[in-house]
């Protein structure tokens, strides 16, 4: 799970040594603030592998898309030459899609519910 808004928290977060500071914490709170600094600095660790990956995924659709596209034009060059031949030798209008016959896609996976808005 992706917690898009822990760059925000970790910056309130930030913010609780000085407060526990202003107001006198007690050594109970003081070590639980402890620990949550250290969650603190594993968060912001985090945050520059979480932008890589996202970029990887852009990059990866790029990459995906541009495939699309060549075979796209791979494919409808054959399609193009097979008409032309069509024509040449006098086939049916249908010889060049028959090469190419018409797929099924498959049925999209309904989403699964999310969490109830609050």
């Amino acid at each position: 799970m992706t917690r898009l808004a822990l760059e925000s928290e970790l910056s309130v977060t930030a913010r609780l040594p000085a407060v526990a500071a202003e107001v006198g914490a007690s050594k109970e709170v003081l070590g639980i603030l402890k620990a949550i600094t250290a969650l603190e600095d594993r968060g912001w660790a985090v945050l520059p592998a979480r932008e890589e990956a996202a970029n990887g995924l852009v990059r990866v659709g790029l990459r995906i898309a541009g495939w699309k596209e060549g075979a796209n034009v791979a494919r409808r060059h054959v399609e193009n030459q097979l008409a032309a031949h069509a024509t040449q030798t006098r086939k049916p209008r249908s010889y060049s899609q028959s090469f190419f016959p018409k797929l099924e896609r498959a049925a999209k996976r309904p989403a699964r519910p999310g969490p109830a808005p609050q």
